[in-house]
């Protein structure tokens, strides 16, 4: 089960194309952000360029967390066989989230993340599996990479990938996605 967590202005249907051309036989599961920002769908509110409200980044993953608790109960979901998957904002939040409520889920995707927390809490994800997928002309990869070395830090197993081009989704990353869950995602920690 891929659990699908959308970019700024998407929605629960955006990332199902990427999912289902990296996993054809995976149930996906699309959540839509709940903030809205100047009538923009997010995860949780800016203050600026990247300035992130950080009381509402906490909320949103605690909401999170509470989610995939209702869902592991309501959808009989297997948190072994559980992929979260996040683009731009949705990783964003998605990360942060596993810093703050580790073991909320066990394997995850962000695409193109950045680290929206001032302060990264002193977190154990021993056993949790992460793929990291960055653009190489993306002006956010440097902060993809704090996240990157944040989560690695609190003892996650991440496989960083620098893909080509930018911020947007591309055609290499179904494929990196794909190669992961084949051959990382699944296997021994």
């Amino acid at each position: 089960t891929l659990v699908l967590l959308h970019g700024t202005g998407g929605d629960e249907t955006d990332l199902m194309p990427l999912a289902h051309n990296a996993a054809p036989n995976a149930t996906l599961l699309g959540l839509r952000g709940r903030s809205t920002e100047d009538g923009t769908r997010r995860w949780f509110r800016a203050l600026g360029p990247a300035i992130f409200d950080q009381k509402d980044v906490r909320f949103e993953a605690g909401a999170l967390e509470a989610f995939f608790e209702e869902a592991r109960g309501s959808y009989q979901l297997d948190p072994e066989q559980v992929v979260a998957l996040g683009h731009s904002n949705g990783a964003n939040l998605l990360g942060a989230a596993m810093l703050l409520h580790p073991g909320m889920v066990q394997r995850a995707i962000l695409v193109r993340p950045v680290m929206v927390l001032d302060v990264v809490p002193d977190t154990d994800l021993s056993g949790t599996k992460i793929l990291i997928l960055l653009g190489e002309k993306d002006a956010f990869r440097p902060a993809g990479e704090r996240l990157a070395e944040a989560l690695a830090k609190s003892g996650a197993l991440v496989t960083t990938r620098i893909l080509s081009g930018g911020h947007e989704l591309g055609p290499h990353d179904p494929p990196a996605i794909a190669e992961w869950l084949d051959h990382a995602a699944f296997g021994p920690t």
